[in-house]
């Protein structure tokens, strides 16, 4: 459960940052209406003591002229290791909308839904399958001198199976099962933006908390002829994380025009500190990581390029 929880809590947290990327382009939209001639597309890995994720994804723009809204849709694919988890492959559908309220904020919500599969080894090995939904809403605002500001408040509701093998000193135990889960998710950064040539830096500190809890959980289990089925109840997850972090973005090159479509390529480096603290634990435990990006946006129809 935590595995699918943190990556909603990952995806949910990174649409709440893009807005900055809308606030720091600037509410002109002069000639701007409709969609753009090409998806956008943005790769990225990220790297830290624990785990490995490497994720893909193309979106489409579409301005709305009468309400003033932008609608981004993706579609993504993620791939994510653990140190003694196992990997996890995650298909996403998003449909984030937001708006200028204000020369100096924009606000948004977002729903998408999920489809994954973990495959488990260390003390069990197997596979856990699951669908779900999220969203939730998002707010950026420019506090003037730089500041910038941005936090989101978001849910998640999913539906997993699993079927995992248990190692014994005798024969090993089969287990089959599943379980509904309901999670609410929230955070808030504040950073200050600054540009230097080409490059944009803007470091930021923040926080994200998750409380999650199981709805309903059964298990079917066998060892040899023996067999039982039970309902169990898993721990509710409560979890803490405060980070700080500076994105280094810039462009990896010109506009490239290729078949009349306008292509500009960026890169975000982002190193990051983050510290969590998963309840019942009395403290907070720190570690690293650092995310890598490039992004390939299309400028022919005037929209403008965000880095992510």
């Amino acid at each position: 459960m935590r595995g699918a929880i943190d990556g909603q809590q990952a995806v949910i947290s990174q649409t709440s940052k893009s807005a900055l990327a809308r606030l720091r382009a600037g509410n002109d939209t002069t000639g701007f209406c409709g969609d753009q001639t090409a998806p956008d597309t943005t790769d990225g890995a990220t790297a830290s003591a624990k785990a490995v994720d490497i994720n893909a994804a193309q979106s489409t723009n579409t301005y709305d002229c009468v309400s003033g809204t932008w609608i981004k849709r993706d579609a993504s694919m993620r791939v994510t290791k653990t140190d003694g988890a196992g990997v996890q492959y995650h298909l996403g559908y998003s449909v984030q909308r937001e708006r200028f309220v204000s020369d100096t904020e924009v606000r948004g919500t977002f729903l998408g839904a999920y489809i994954s599969r973990s495959n488990v080894s260390g003390k069990a090995d197997g596979s856990i399958r699951g669908i779900g939904v999220n969203g939730g809403i998002f707010v950026a605002q420019d506090l003037g001198q730089g500041y910038l500001f941005d936090y989101y408040l978001g849910g998640s509701l999913g539906a997993h199976t699993f079927d995992l093998q248990f190692p014994t000193a005798g024969l090993a135990i089969d287990a089959d099962g599943r379980y509904t889960y309901g999670a609410l998710m929230t955070g808030a950064a504040i950073g200050r933006g600054a540009e230097q040539d080409e490059m944009v830096l803007l470091p930021r500190i923040g926080f994200d908390a998750i409380l999650a809890k199981s709805f309903k959980a059964t298990v079917d289990a066998s060892q040899g002829n023996l067999t039982d089925s039970a309902s169990i109840q898993l721990d509710d997850y409560r979890k803490v994380r405060v980070f700080g972090e500076l994105e280094l973005a810039g462009p990896l090159s010109n506009t490239i025009d290729i078949a009349g479509m306008e292509r500009e390529w960026t890169y975000a480096i982002t190193p990051r500190v983050i510290c969590d603290r998963v309840r019942p634990a009395s403290s907070f435990e720190c570690g690293y990581a650092a995310t890598l990006s490039v992004a390939g946006y299309d400028n022919s129809e005037g929209s403008p390029p965000a880095l992510s």
